[in-house]
């Protein structure tokens, strides 16, 4: 059976729609990855981070031997890792915001398809009446056409 006009301007928006999710699919395994590697990061740097401050600490217990070259270096290294932390952080929050974004297109493109779906349904439905219709009326035609051939024989018309 061949595809109307608008059948196959369906086809056409559900491919797109089925491109365009694909896509987004792609997307967000790619932003979800580059979280999981920001987060990664994140905790081996707060491992790092407990890790100097527990030698900080140390450092400043009573009794303790005092290296200023290796304090100095110690803050100016938390220093710095503070840093990276907010700069994470924001990364983070960024890659979370981005991924809910693909969230938020997903389930539009999911909506979407289900609308596709249900006029791809409709059209075939329609399609399907018109044709059991002329199918109806083509039978009828040559029913009648039968009925009145039988007719003109019987009476030798």
């Amino acid at each position: 059976m061949k595809m109307s006009k608008r059948e196959r301007a369906i086809s056409i928006v559900n491919n797109q729609n089925k491109l365009e999710t694909i896509q987004v699919r792609r997307d967000f395994i790619k932003i979800d990855s580059v979280l999981t590697e920001l987060g990664d990061t994140r905790a081996t740097l707060l491992e790092q981070i407990d890790i100097q401050e527990s030698e900080f600490r140390t450092m400043q217990q009573p009794g303790a031997q005092l290296d200023l070259h290796r304090l100095t270096e110690i803050g100016g290294w938390l220093n710095s890792a503070a840093q990276d932390l907010q700069m994470l952080d924001r990364s983070i929050s960024e890659a979370e915001s981005a991924l809910r974004i693909q969230l938020e297109k997903l389930a539009q493109l999911e909506a979407a398809q289900e609308v596709i779906k249900q006029k791809m349904l409709d059209e075939r439905s329609s399609r399907w009446a018109e044709l059991e219709s002329q199918t109806e009326r083509d039978l009828s035609e040559l029913s009648n056409a039968k009925n009145l051939r039988f007719t003109e024989l019987s009476y030798g018309a």
